[in-house]
C-alpha cells in the first residue's frame, strides 16, 4: 500500500493543520531571519509600501491628494457660442412660440434669455406675436 487510505473529518484536518502550522511556526522562529522587503515612504501619509517601479505613494488617492491644485483659469462665456448657434438656426427658420410661452426650434427648447438677448442686441425681431426671425442685416454699398 502507498500512502494513507483514510479521510479526516472537518474538524480533525483543521486540527492537523494547526498542528503542523505551529510546528512550522515554531521552526521559523527559531531561524535567523531574513533581510526584510524594501519598503518605501509614502510621499502623502508616510505609510510603508513596496514600489513597482517609479511609484511614489501608497495609492491612487494619496497621489490624488498630493497632486498640487490646478491653476484656476478664466471661464469662457458660453453666451457667444449659444449665441451664435441660436442665430444658425434663426437661419434656417424662425422659432415658434408655444401656447405655454416658451420657444421652440422643431422639439428643441430655446430659452428665454436667449431670445430677449437676441431682441436687446437687434438681431431678431418678434412678428405676429408667434414667431422670432432674423432681422434683415443692411449692408453699405459704395456709392
Amino acid at each position: 500500500m502507498s500512502g494513507a487510505d483514510f479521510s479526516l473529518s472537518g474538524s480533525a484536518a483543521r486540527w492537523a493543520d494547526l498542528v503542523a502550522a505551529s510546528h512550522i511556526v515554531a521552526i521559523g522562529l527559531e531561524a535567523p531571519l531574513g533581510t526584510p522587503p524594501r519598503l518605501k515612504a509614502c510621499g502623502h501619509c508616510g505609510a510603508g509600501f513596496l514600489p513597482r517601479r517609479a511609484q511614489r505613494f501608497c495609492s491612487r488617492s494619496c497621489a490624488g491628494l498630493a497632486r498640487p491644485p490646478r491653476p484656476v483659469q478664466p471661464r469662457r462665456q458660453a453666451k457667444d457660442r449659444h449665441q451664435k448657434l441660436t442665430l444658425r438656426l434663426l437661419e434656417l427658420s424662425p422659432f415658434e412660440r408655444a401656447p405655454d410661452g416658451r420657444w421652440r426650434f422643431g422639439t428643441r427648447a430655446i430659452s428665454a434669455k436667449v431670445v430677449d438677448r437676441l431682441i436687446a442686441s437687434g438681431r431678431a425681431e418678434i412678428s405676429g406675436g408667434r414667431f422670432l426671425q432674423l432681422v434683415p442685416q443692411q449692408t453699405r454699398e459704395p456709392a
